[in-house]
């Protein structure tokens, strides 16, 4: 339901033809569908007929079956303020529909809130009102599945399983090219041969360790990039031991290039040691099928407490305890530094919304590790990552005979709008045909329905 106020200061115009009076009538009073009048101690300028505009436009709904919400303060006012002429006025108006029971009094601001409240929902929530507006107003809910274009399809489409570009072998190597790009950029030389003083320096020659360089080059050659033989060049970069504070272990001492390139080399060893790491992790999830589902509401009203149940053979659907097996350094990647509800997720569009929207409070429980303090015992990242992968994959599921349900709510959806669900499904073959049922808050009927493959 939807109320939109009108009042003379801003829902009239200048115009001319007839008393001012009956073109306020013309222009919006005789449109409205209720009419809300509150008298305190003023009653208005009197018209041609009635003794005010006020009066005149109550007597107009009244007369067109229109309902009026009429109201009288009792609060106490300074009598510097009082106007005595219009309270008297008030008081015959008031004494004039004493019998009809039309009016209510209040004497504070919080009780005429609370009886207008009132009033409002008794009029506009009755049951005939309720029954003519979901008549016109009700959900349509149906189930669909997501394609390679992000475009919504009533029919079962799978698709090969991608990673986000921010995790991925191309995006890293990508960033290792670039970094190698800008650190060929870089001229400093190599080491200059000074002659020793009689103030010996306690800085030391800072170089990059062999077993850095052989890996940047191993890389290198395997993406066949050619590195410059003054690559590993840092000029006269030296380390101060004794310089910054106790715990800094010392500072880099040199111009702005070498401390540069310095660090850009730094930066290529930490890309090598993700790329190593991830690397296992994209080789055993790319290339797999997945289907991504969104539900949709074509009805003219939203709906709350959706449930929506997929029916899905067991030949088909990979559950997360059968996904690929990792190595211990990749599952400690991704409980460390990776967003898993990111890597699964599916994120919303121009033409869908991702799941979050649809929740009134939407907690994503997959929690990283806390690597500020060391813990005592190893990390069982196996049983981290499993957790991980639980808290990502909430789907409710249950065994049927040859078939899974599966199961997920959404707290609301808006008419006209799609919602993907949370996270991608893997399955192992596609499957012919997934049934599905929806029952909501709003909707009597439990809507069913059956994606396939034509």
């Amino acid at each position: 339901i939807t109320i939109q106020t009108k009042h003379w200061s801003k829902s009239s115009y200048t115009q001319s033809g007839d008393k001012p009076q009956a073109l306020l009538n013309q222009q919006f009073v005789k449109d409205c569908d209720a009419a809300i009048a509150i008298f305190w101690t003023r009653f208005g300028t009197p018209t041609d007929d009635y003794g005010s505009g006020t009066e005149e436009e109550i007597e107009l709904m009244l007369k067109s079956g229109k309902q009026v919400f009429l109201y009288f303060s009792d609060k106490s006012i300074p009598p510097s303020s009082f106007d005595s002429d219009g309270y008297n006025k008030v008081q015959e108006f008031r004494a004039k529909y004493s019998d009809k029971g039309l009016y209510r009094t209040y004497a504070t601001n919080a009780e005429f809130k609370e009886l207008f409240f009132a009033h409002l929902s008794q009029h506009f929530l009755s049951e005939k009102r309720i029954s003519e507006i979901q008549a016109k107003r009700t959900s349509a809910l149906k189930l669909c599945c997501i394609d390679d274009n992000n475009d919504i399809k009533e029919k079962i489409i799978t698709q090969t399983f991608v990673f986000n570009a921010e995790h991925s072998i191309s995006s890293y190597i990508g960033d290792f090219q670039d970094i190698i790009n800008e650190i060929e950029q870089i001229k400093v030389g190599g080491r200059a041969v000074h002659e020793s003083t009689l103030f010996p320096s306690f800085n030391k020659p800072l170089d990059i360790e062999d077993n850095e360089k052989n890996s940047i080059r191993g890389a290198a050659e395997a993406l066949n990039i050619e590195l410059s033989d003054a690559f590993f060049e840092l000029g006269n970069l030296e380390h101060n031991p004794y310089g910054g504070n106790i715990l800094s272990g010392g500072t880099i001492e040199g111009t702005k290039d070498e401390k540069r390139k310095y660090w850009l080399i730094k930066d290529l060893g930490n890309i090598i040691n993700t790329m190593v790491k991830w690397f296992p992790i994209e080789k055993a999830f790319n290339d797999m099928t997945v289907l991504k589902f969104a539900l949709q509401n074509c009805g003219t009203n939203i709906d709350e407490d959706v449930e929506v149940s997929l029916t899905i053979p067991k030949n088909a659907l990979l559950l997360p305890k059968e996904f690929p097996k990792l190595q211990e350094s990749s599952m400690e990647y991704i409980v460390t530094y990776c967003n898993v509800y990111e890597l699964f997720g599916i994120d919303g569009t121009a033409y869908f919304n991702n799941y979050e929207s649809s929740q009134k409070q939407f907690i994503y429980n997959a929690s990283q590790i806390d690597s500020s303090f060391p813990e005592l015992t190893q990390p069982d990242y196996e049983e981290r990552y499993e957790d991980l992968l639980e808290n990502v994959f909430f789907y409710s599921v249950f065994s049927d005979g040859d078939n899974y349900v599966v199961k997920l709510t959404f707290d609301y959806i808006k008419h006209n709008t799609i919602i993907a669900f949370p996270t991608i499904l893997f399955v192992k073959d596609k499957p012919k045909h997934i049934s599905y049922k929806i029952t909501s808050k709003h909707n009597p009927k439990v809507v069913e329905g059956t994606l396939t493959e034509i």
